[in-house]
């Protein structure tokens, strides 16, 4: 099964507090937000743009059997599109090479 990724808060470099104490209540605010199963699993992620910085915090978990099916319909839907316009093309090009 595959992992999904779960985005859980992003915070601006503006935005980190100047104070040790300030970080740490910051920082356990994001980790109230992650199903303890997952605490242990957060990655940070340091974004630096041109003008401003943002501290990214995420985890990845397994897919569920709902998002896989999800997933799996989009992709039949997909394939089904593809063939379709493969279908449609392949008529015009014959009709072009029947004149």
């Amino acid at each position: 099964m595959k992992s999904v990724k779960v985005n859980v808060d992003k915070i601006s470099t503006y935005d980190v507090p100047e104070s040790l104490d300030g970080m740490i209540a910051a920082l356990s605010e994001v980790r109230a937000k992650v199903p303890e199963e997952f605490r242990g699993a957060v990655r940070v992620d340091f974004d630096h743009g041109e003008y401003s910085s943002v501290v990214e915090f995420y985890y990845m978990r397994p897919q569920t059997p709902e998002e896989d099916a999800a997933e799996k319909d989009r992709h039949s839907a997909w394939l089904a599109s593809r063939r379709e316009s493969a279908r449609r093309e392949l008529a015009r090009l014959e009709a072009e090479l029947s004149q």
